[in-house]
This record gives C-alpha cells, sequence and structure tokens, in this order.
C-alpha cells in the first residue's frame, strides 16, 4: 500500500437506483480507510435518487452532480474532472463495497507499473434468488470474459481487465492515457484497461476486495444487458480488431453452425446424437461447477440466453453501417 495516506475519490455514476444508492454510499462512507472523497454524478434520474442524494450532500467529503442523461461513461469522467484524489476508485450505485475495500485496492499499488486494481463481486445477502444465479453463472463463464474472475483467494494476480464495479487506477494514469470512451458503454472498461496495457502497465486483480452487486432480477433484464454486452465487443472489434478470446466466438460459432448442418444434411441420426452429447456436455460442466443438478440446469438455460443475445448485439453492430 503507498505509504504516504493518499487522497482517493470514489466516483460512482447513479442514474434510477433508488432501490440501492443508499446502501452503495453508507457502504464508502463507512470504508475503515477515511482519505477518501465521495463523488457522484447523478445522470439524470427521474425516480427519487435525487431526493435521496440530497440527504447526503451536506455530508463531508461527498459532492453529488447532477447533470442531463449522458451515459455511465461520460457520468464517470465528469467524476474524474471534480476529483482531486491521487487515486482514482470506481463503482456503481447497484453495488455494496466491502469495509476494507479501499485498503485492499491499494495494497495493490506495491509497484510503480501497477496502474490499476480490481476486486470480487458477490450477490449482497438480500438478492433475489434469480439474480444470485446470475452471479453464480457469470463467474462460471468468467474464463471467458474476464468480467468475474473464475477463482477466489489467494494473492493478487495480473490480468488483463478489472470492471468498473470495482477498480482503482493511478490518476497520472488516467491523465496521461486518457479516461473513459464517452460513446461506448458497456465495455468502456474494457477499452481503458486495453490501452493501459498496450502502455505497458499492469493490471492486478485482488480477490480481498470485495464489492456486493446487485444483479438484473428476470429474464427479460439479463438478456438485454447480454445483448449491450455483445454490443459492446463488436464496437471493439471494429476499433481495434481481434484481442480477447471472447472475439472469436462469434466468428468459430458459424463455421460450427455450417459443420452441424452439413451432418443434418447426410446422417440424420449423427445429428442428433452429436448435439445430444454436445448439450450434455454443457449440461454437465455447469452441473460439476455449480456441484448441483439443479443449478446446473438453470445455467444451461442462462447460457443458450446468453448465446443468442450476446451475439445478436455482436452481429447487429458489427454489421450496421457508420
Amino acid at each position: 500500500m503507498p505509504d504516504n495516506n493518499p487522497l482517493v475519490s470514489v466516483i460512482i455514476p447513479a442514474y434510477n437506483s433508488e432501490a440501492t444508492v443508499a446502501k452503495c454510499l453508507d457502504s464508502v462512507l463507512s470504508q475503515d480507510y477515511k482519505n477518501i472523497e465521495l463523488i457522484v454524478v447523478d445522470d439524470g434520474s427521474t425516480d427519487s435518487t435525487p431526493a435521496i442524494l440530497s440527504s447526503y450532500e451536506q455530508r463531508p467529503g461527498v459532492k453529488v452532480i447532477k447533470v442531463i442523461n449522458g451515459g455511465p461513461s461520460k457520468a464517470r469522467n465528469l467524476g474524474i474532472q471534480y476529483s482531486k484524489g491521487e487515486f482514482l476508485a470506481f463503482t456503481d450505485a447497484d453495488c455494496i463495497v466491502k469495509a476494507d475495500w479501499i485498503t485492499r485496492l491499494l495494497e495493490c499499488f506495491n509497484s510503480d507499473a501497477v496502474a490499476g486494481a480490481g476486486g470480487d463481486q458477490l450477490s449482497p445477502p438480500d438478492e433475489t434468488g434469480f439474480g444470485k444465479t446470475v452471479n453464480d453463472f457469470m463467474r462460471a463463464i468468467g474464463f471467458i470474459s474476464d468480467y468475474i474472475k473464475d477463482k477466489a483467494g489467494g494473492p493478487a494476480k495480473v490480468v488483463s481487465h478489472n470492471p468498473t464495479c470495482n477498480v482503482m487506477y493511478r490518476r497520472e494514469i488516467i491523465s496521461k492515457l486518457g479516461a473513459f470512451l464517452e460513446e461506448l458503454w458497456p465495455g468502456e472498461d474494457v477499452e481503458l484497461d486495453y490501452r493501459i496495457i498496450k502502455a505497458g502497465h499492469r493490471l492486478l486483480y485482488t480477490p480481498g476486495a470485495v464489492v456486493y452487486h446487485y444483479r438484473p432480477k428476470t429474464l427479460a433484464l439479463f438478456s438485454k444487458m447480454m445483448n449491450r454486452y455483445g454490443y459492446a465487443q463488436a464496437f471493439l472489434v471494429k476499433k481495434y480488431g481481434f484481442w480477447r478470446v471472447l472475439h472469436f466466438v462469434p466468428v468459430i460459432l458459424p463455421l460450427l453452425v455450417v459443420y452441424d448442418a452439413s451432418i443434418w444434411a447426410y446422417d440424420l441420426p449423427l445429428f442428433v446424437l452429436t448435439n445430444a452429447i454436445g448439450a450434455a456436455l454443457i449440461y454437465l460442466y455447469f452441473s460439476v461447477k455449480s456441484g448441483s443438478a439443479v443449478k446446473g440446469s438453470r445455467y444451461f438455460v442462462l447460457y443458450f440466453v446468453t448465446l443468442f443475445s450476446w451475439l445478436k448485439g455482436f452481429y447487429f453492430e458489427i454489421l450496421r453501417k457508420k
């Protein structure tokens, strides 16, 4: 950890977050690390979020900025402009941070080569059953997306990406390389991390820095989220080319579909057998991963919803003319 007790600016974009924003802010204000400033950007909320935030405006070290809705990336950049901290920490209004969150993230900055650090995402105690299933499923497929790390525990390790719901950066790095790409959301954090690594810096992940993240409450909302994720990755492929494992899925899948169709055309029993085995292996993987046949079946459904929704968003953006 830096030994000069640096000021940490915690920046949170909030939009229609009445159900969770107070829990989020209270958790930040209860950190065991005290040299912080809290900057909340109300991004044009139309629910009771502005009224909730007004009750925090007079607290020491808290700034509430109200803007017309411009999206999370623009809101975070505005928060950076108003901030003064040597370190910039980010979380979302639907997250609750653990009391030692900032302390654990700061511990990762033990070298000038470390530009950023992130941590783990768990389900809040009062999360819905579906939300907990979504969080666990996203961990199970974390080896593809790098959004939630597959394994918790152990020392900090080098990673290629930390999501903005749980991340901290050196201010000097943001000042040097630029902040979030405002026309992109989600995926703006992936883009920033890509630039940071290309510039020769390191990103670390520590499982000790925990946020409790509320997830979509319905299958429809989950599908919409995955559609946006697919769009974002297509945006990045068009801008930088292929560089993540995830980017190759939309290329490989059509080849598999063509191969599958050829089997169907020439040998229907083999087609049925091949697809049955494939589905069984996917189900088996999720059952083993979750330690439960029931959870495995739920993950199995979410997997195909993810595949369809993500690919829909990806292909739509790839084929869209500027």
